[in-house]
């Protein structure tokens, strides 16, 4: 650990809870330590870049970088500099702003659904140009050059080089529920994927037949001695207040039929459950606290984590969504991923620190972003066509080969589902099982749990924590 000493009394007050967050953040990515001091030898992060007392060891502060955009007037003409220059750009805020999804303000309300969510094509160029690069990663290391300080290893163990973390979304419990199989039907008649029809005529098979042949934790339970026998995480889908949308899945871990000595065995060799909650559950602190509570009742598990179905939390004010979390006992959230491709939504392969700007103060919580999810990579076809299945290896090394730039974690999201061919690609869990094995080294990476890695982080940060 490196020790800096920094002097932030010539921004006003009311943003130092936020350049000392950020502060933190950035020293936990390459293990320095800033020390607020006022002494003459400290560097300061200054407005007054003007002034005659400005050297060049000092860093600009730039007060838009901290603010959120108005976006009725959100314009890129008054977006923050991010130039190259120390003096010219503000590297500290800029972590900040990008952490803190800023630049999405200037997306086009027109491009946003309801969530705020919206599709890469309609970033503004400052953000499209970075959707897949680590930027804030790498304008740590930046930060780190340019006080001398050689990048070190981060809060991995020193055996490993990055971090590796498999995660499973799991919509459908079961396919014969009857409302499920409504579902599907609808699902079909809307979209016309035969893969919704598929499942629709085998629930019903089940359903007249009285089993469940799709036994989804069996199959896993089977699958994880081949595929990957290091913990992962389940995120289990559950309604139980809240009402659903037609993305929502029908059947779930509270009204359906579930093997619960194949959870057992799962979560006995070290794999963790989550809540993987409907679309409309940001709206509702019931919906949170309540499916905690009845999933946790039922499996006899402890559940940390989220992660939202569709990746559908508040986009637009997304700390009202983390505080519902918060206040129903969760620890972090995995819901921080591009909608339609692989890379980093808020800039880092790192854990972070949960901040509210509206009170402006962090949260017992932390952000665990996911890299890449099936869909990203792989179209829902039965057949995959090797001209995709290329492209989709090269777009997989170069998210990973990032993360191993910056000594992050590449959280994965593989949906249950794939395990069965008929609906979604007889191809694709061979693919993903031999991308894994290919280029995850269980000598070169740590593989665990999303909740191992956070409490991980947690007390790695903690050393580097800007009081």
């Amino acid at each position: 650990m490196i020790l800096v000493k920094i002097s932030i009394n010539d921004i006003p007050s009311n943003y130092w809870e936020r350049v000392k967050y950020t502060l933190t953040e950035i020293g936990s990515r390459v293990s320095i330590r800033f020390i607020l001091s006022a002494d003459e030898d400290a560097i300061r992060y200054t407005p007054y870049r003007d002034r005659e007392s400005y050297r060049d060891c000092d860093y600009f502060f730039d007060k838009r970088c901290y603010e959120k955009p108005n976006p009725s007037t959100s314009s890129t003409t008054n977006l923050p500099s991010f130039s190259e220059s120390p003096q010219d750009s503000d590297f500290i805020g800029y972590c900040f702003f990008h952490l803190m999804l800023f630049g999405e303000y200037y997306v086009e309300n027109h491009a946003k659904n309801q969530d705020g969510n919206f599709l890469s094509k309609d970033l503004p160029e400052f953000k499209k140009e970075h959707a897949k690069v680590a930027h804030v990663d790498e304008k740590c290391a930046e930060i780190a050059k340019r006080l001398s300080i050689r990048e070190e290893k981060q809060f991995f163990d020193p055996n490993y080089s990055f971090g590796f973390c498999l995660t499973h979304d799991t919509d459908q419990i079961n396919l014969c529920n009857p409302r499920e199989i409504a579902y599907n039907f609808v699902k079909y008649a809307l979209r016309r994927d035969s893969g919704f029809l598929n499942k629709a005529k085998d629930g019903l098979k089940d359903f007249i037949q009285k089993k469940d042949s799709w036994d989804l934790f069996r199959s896993w339970q089977l699958a994880k001695l081949e595929i990957s026998p290091s913990p992962s995480c389940f995120y289990l889908s559950c309604i139980s207040s809240a009402k659903p949308t037609v993305n929502d899945v029908r059947s779930h871990i509270f009204n359906s039929q579930v093997n619960l000595d194949a959870i057992k065995f799962l979560s006995d060799q070290g794999h963790e459950f989550g809540f993987h909650p409907c679309i409309n559950a940001k709206f509702s602190q019931k919906e949170f606290s309540l499916s905690k509570k009845l999933i946790q009742d039922r499996l006899g598990v402890n559940l940390f984590g989220v992660r939202h179905h569709y990746w559908s939390l508040d986009w637009r004010s997304p700390y009202k969504t983390y505080r519902k979390q918060v206040n129903a006992g969760f620890r972090y959230d995995a819901s921080m991923a591009w909608k339609d491709i692989e890379g980093f939504r808020s800039g880092t392969c790192m854990p972070y620190k949960t901040f509210d700007t509206f009170r402006n103060r962090c949260l017992d919580h932390y952000i665990l972003p996911t890299a890449i999810m099936d869909g990203h990579l792989l179209p829902s076809t039965i057949d995959l066509p090797n001209e995709i299945a290329l492209t989709a290896e090269s777009r997989f090394k170069n998210i990973l080969n990032q993360v191993k730039r910056y000594k992050g974690i590449l959280v994965v999201d593989w949906h249950t589902e794939c395990l069965k061919y008929s609906y979604h690609g007889k191809n694709n869990l061979n693919f993903i099982q031999g991308l894994i094995q290919k280029y995850i080294n269980s000598a070169e990476s740590l593989q665990s749990t999303p909740w191992e890695f956070i409490q991980r982080y947690h007390d790695h940060r903690k050393s580097y924590k800007v009081a």
